[in-house]
């Protein structure tokens, strides 16, 4: 795999889906959307199963997207419903982001994969209303065109294993397992372990450690 630096018009930076539309945001153009990265992931990430109590450490959630963003290799791909922005996916080559989570590129070396061709998906989060199957295939197709550009062949991501029996967890709740399955990525025995301060059934907030599967998906291309 080469690495090479992407201008913005190597990529197809928009895709129209009736009243939707995605594009791709790449430098310093993300900065303008933080605000919206930050509250979208603190309402995303408090609910079941991750828990996340963001605003009990509003400084540490603001330090990572910007961390994040400023990243020479980082890609966002935003939909907007009309011109209002509604879900993203974002992400970064995964040998970058083991600085965020040592120990990820060891074990995938160790499995006998190839961490150097994996670019790392952070985050894929769709407001509620609009999250449908569709949104979530042109917002990983036009991430995964961002990864090849770059010139990675694979897709990683990290989820949150399911506790059948937690008392918070919604009667109606659906894991994301069947959409990524459905874009073909699969799911490995490989894990990384976060620390976050975790919301509790009484309602108080304790720092806590979560074990997260990775899933990988191969891309049809070999090099780029």
């Amino acid at each position: 795999m080469t690495t090479r630096k992407v201008h913005t018009n190597e990529i197809s930076t928009k895709v129209t889906i009736d009243q939707y539309s995605i594009k791709v945001v790449l430098g310093t153009e993300i900065e303008t959307l933080i605000q919206f990265l930050l509250q979208q992931r603190l309402e995303f990430y408090r609910a079941y199963p991750y828990l996340y109590e963001g605003k009990a450490n509003l400084e540490r959630a603001k330090e990572y997207i910007t961390w994040l963003a400023k990243l020479p290799q980082t890609a966002l791909v935003v939909a907007y419903h009309d011109k209002t922005p509604i879900g993203f996916c974002w992400g970064t080559p995964l040998v970058d982001f083991d600085e965020h989570v040592e120990g990820s590129v060891d074990s995938f070396k160790k499995s006998g994969l190839k961490p150097e061709s994996y670019y790392y998906i952070s985050d894929l989060i769709v407001i509620q209303e609009h999250a449908t199957d569709e949104i979530y295939r042109k917002l990983l197709k036009v991430f995964e065109g961002c990864a090849q550009s770059f010139g990675y062949t694979a897709l990683c991501l990290a989820e949150k294993n399911n506790e059948n029996s937690h008392p918070l967890k919604p009667i109606n709740y659906q894991p994301n397992d069947q959409m990524l399955l459905n874009n073909d990525f699969v799911k490995t025995l490989l894990y990384a372990t976060f620390n976050w301060q975790t919301l509790q059934v009484d309602g108080s907030i304790k720092n806590e450690d979560h074990k997260l599967v990775y899933w990988i998906k191969q891309s049809n291309v070999e090099t780029l």
